[in-house]
């Protein structure tokens, strides 16, 4: 009798490890799947005005090394980079029309105002400078490009052939400059366009002038002008690129509710985020706290819950489960459903 108990208790206990052990899995699982979510982060202008090398690439160069520092972000496998949408050529050089001809003031004010906005954004473009747009992400960068040539000394000229006339030909006419390119890595409000922080990103390079106005720019084994330059960019974009992820690493994941239609509530993340049909998260609503003409912080008040119910590449719909939600509320990781 005492052996059938003994047996009876030890397949109980077996049952209820298997149990722990398959519920603790499920557990793992669904952490798992939540932790991997990737942060959406905008990357804005770059602007390349003081960089005097405008020559060496095709195209506008400001996208092109944006865009690389898009691939190395990628790369982490952390964060879904986006690009703020910007306005065409043809509706930038566009002037605003009145709709109708201003009557009253209420009409002036307005036209006046449409004519500033413009204004600005011409500036910014032929400046080559920020201009902020509200991006839904959660966190935005800009950039800037400067470049630095600082006088280190000079060498002495001295002869190693005759040219074919029989004059003497200068080998070496030089002097030496420590190159500098500094990238500026700013984190702004995706919101209000405010600057948060601010990073500076350098790599140099040594240029010896040779035969009087030509340049030779060196940087370890390499001698080739652009690949010199791309080589020292690089190392900015690996510098920046660090130091995005450091500040990103203290955030927890959260996204943005950006449309609504109907039942369907848009969020701006998608399966480059690593969204997934069947998701559940809190939706809280960010109240900024501020007191005597000083901002505070933020507050966060719980507003309800949302299912994930389709995903697209940069979107995803969910439906609420419960409470109330709008747009502008904000998504945050909770358990995942099955």
């Amino acid at each position: 009798m005492k052996t059938q108990k003994t047996k009876f208790l030890i397949i109980n206990l077996l049952i209820s490890l298997v149990l722990m052990m398959s519920i603790s899995s499920l557990s793992a699982k669904e952490k798992k799947s939540s932790d991997t979510l990737k942060k959406v982060v905008a990357l804005g202008h770059l602007g390349t005005m003081q960089l005097r090398l405008s020559s060496i690439q095709t195209g506008d160069l400001g996208d092109i090394l944006r865009d690389k520092i898009k691939r190395e972000l990628e790369g982490t496998g952390k964060y879904a980079v986006v690009i703020p949408k910007e306005t065409s050529e043809e509706e930038e050089d566009k002037a605003p029309e009145p709709k109708k001809t201003p009557q009253t003031a209420a009409d002036m004010m307005k036209y006046a105002a449409e004519m500033q906005k413009y204004t600005e954004k011409m500036m910014a473009k032929y400046q080559d400078r920020y201009l902020h747009v509200s991006v839904a992400a959660q966190a935005l960068f800009s950039f800037e490009l400067h470049q630095d040539e600082t006088h280190m000394g000079t060498g002495t000229a001295f002869d190693t052939a005759e040219d074919l006339t029989g004059a003497r030909v200068h080998a070496f006419d030089f002097s030496t400059d420590k190159t500098k390119l500094t990238l500026t890595c700013v984190q702004r409000d995706p919101e209000k366009g405010n600057v948060m922080d601010s990073f500076d990103a350098r790599a140099s390079s040594t240029s010896i002038r040779q035969f009087k106005d030509m340049f030779v720019y060196t940087s370890g084994n390499e001698s080739d002008r652009t690949r010199v330059f791309d080589k020292m960019f690089k190392d900015s974009v690996k510098k920046c690129v660090s130091w995005i992820d450091k500040k990103m690493s203290k955030e927890a994941w959260k996204g943005e509710i950006i449309k609504v239609k109907g039942k369907d509530y848009y969020i701006n993340a998608g399966a480059n985020a690593g969204i997934k049909e069947g998701m559940a998260f809190r939706v809280v609503e960010q109240v900024p706290v501020s007191g005597k003409g000083v901002e505070l912080g933020v507050e966060e008040n719980e507003k309800g819950m949302m299912e994930i119910v389709g995903v697209q590449d940069r979107y995803a719909i969910g439906r609420i489960m419960s409470g109330s939600v709008k747009v502008g509320d904000i998504i945050l990781k909770t358990a995942v459903k099955n």
